[in-house]
């Protein structure tokens, strides 16, 4: 008994595969089959089959015997991934007359071959497998515009053909796209007129993005030479940027041009509207629109009342609940100041004023009980120190969460808020530790021996 030959075809994951060895003599033999070193099958059969699961280089090895003699025989195994969804990835529209890359991709597939034909030629471009990404290119160079057919074909490793059809639309990109508008800064209610123009490309789509949440599309063969026109009326006022973008064999170009919309300037405030800043402190103050529409190129002016320079805001900009961003001063001395604000706009100029009065701010407090350890309804004094501030506001009071009637310390917090200026209130406060409170009285029931509330202008 002799072997003559052991062939294992190439087979798909997936499908059954058939090894079969073939005797030249002999009779009453045993074959024992052998896939990667593990015994698969002992029989008298000539042909192996089997399923795989996973792809690889598989060793098959047979061994045939009977009473007299043996016999071995070895070969390998392919097991290739199928062609699964195969997809174009290119849109639709490509460009005409420049090198185009044309990708498709796939979800699995192995020993893999392709062709491409465009308009029915075949591509003088070999398709491009790639396996990392799973993708197939072609290089395509089409000189002519419009619907073009095309056909993918890919074969798998036992050669099985799979055919994507489909059409490509070639367009030439466009170009030398302009836009002007007139005018560029005009009153409300007036018609602003965009003339736009492309010098090249074939089946142009504009889409128009007029800044105001308006949109609108203009599509041409061929852009007439003169232009297309289009109009628009914004209902408010501002600053908009229109943006235009053409687009065509899968291209696109864009441009944008701003358009000023002016109103009259309305009435406005400084907000806050006058009051207490600390000498040698930050004053932070906005600008508030009280009526009319929003400025465009329009200028905030603020003279301060203390011989300093004017604050110039160039744009003035106002955010979308008609308050402008802080502006902030320092006055050097203790005086009330007169503060002078102008929005100036293209047609008309308002003016505001308000009052700052620059105070000595307060630097700290200090406050001690007449006892630590007092009964229910028994009245403590309370001795508060501040230093510096005018105009302190003192308030005692006992702190969320303690409990009445109790045994132990209490904490409570005695706070200031001073009118010219606290540089942290946070820090200015101190805490007492009082052993029993009563929960049905107030803080000012219980600690009225001392100017714990109000106003005290002698501290």
């Amino acid at each position: 008994m002799a072997i003559a030959g052991l062939t294992c075809p190439t087979v798909l994951v997936g499908s059954a595969s058939a090894c079969t060895v073939t005797l030249t003599s002999g009779s009453g033999y045993t074959c024992v089959w052998q896939v990667d070193g593990t015994e698969t099958a002992s029989s008298s059969s000539l042909v192996h089959t089997a399923t795989y699961q996973k792809s690889g280089v598989l060793s098959v090895a047979v061994k045939c015997h009977n009473l007299i003699n043996s016999a071995v025989a070895t070969a390998s195994l392919s097991v290739e991934q199928p062609l699964t969804n195969l997809q174009r990835v290119t849109p639709v529209n490509v460009p005409a007359n420049v090198a185009t890359e044309l990708v498709f991709n796939f979800t699995s597939g192995t020993r893999l071959s392709a062709t491409f034909t465009l308009a029915g030629v075949i591509s003088a471009n070999s398709p491009v497998l790639d396996y990392n990404t799973n993708t197939i290119s072609i290089s395509v160079l089409q000189t002519t515009t419009g619907t073009v057919p095309y056909t993918l074909t890919v074969t798998d490793a036992i050669g099985n053909p799979t055919n994507h059809n489909g059409n490509f639309i070639f367009d030439i990109p466009p170009s030398g796209l302009q836009v002007v508008v007139n005018p560029a800064v005009a009153t409300l209610g007036t018609s602003f007129q965009f003339t736009i123009n492309i010098s090249g490309g074939t089946s142009i789509n504009l889409s128009i993005d007029y800044g105001d949440g308006t949109t609108d599309l203009v599509s041409n063969a061929v852009w007439p030479a003169a232009g297309v026109v289009r109009s628009r009326v914004y209902a408010t006022t501002g600053l908009f940027s229109a943006k235009f973008v053409a687009s065509s064999g899968g291209q696109t170009k864009s441009f944008v041009v701003s358009i000023s919309v002016n109103g009259p300037v309305g009435t406005y405030q400084f907000k806050p509207n006058g009051g207490y800043v600390g000498v040698g402190q930050i004053a932070s103050i906005a600008v508030e629109r009280l009526t009319g529409t929003g400025s465009a190129l329009s200028v905030l002016e603020i003279n301060w009342g203390d011989n300093t320079p004017k604050t110039i805001v160039d744009p003035f900009i106002e955010t979308s609940n008609a308050v402008s961003k802080p502006v902030t001063h320092t006055y050097a001395n203790r005086l009330d100041y007169t503060v002078t604000g102008k929005v100036i706009g293209p047609q008309n100029t308002a003016t505001f004023t308000g009052t700052f009065r620059a105070r000595n701010f307060m630097s700290g407090i200090f406050c001690t009980a007449s006892s630590s350890a007092i009964q229910p309804n028994q009245t403590v004094d309370v001795t508060v120190v501040v230093s510096g501030g005018e105009a302190v506001t003192v308030d005692l009071s006992r702190l969320a969460g303690s409990p009445a009637n109790s045994s132990i310390s209490m904490p409570c917090t005695c706070s200031a808020v001073c009118w010219g200026g606290c540089p942290d209130l946070a820090v200015s406060r101190c805490f007492l530790f009082i052993s029993s409170w009563d929960n049905s009285d107030s803080a000012s029931d219980v600690w009225d021996g001392g100017p714990i509330h109000g106003t005290d202008s002698s501290l």
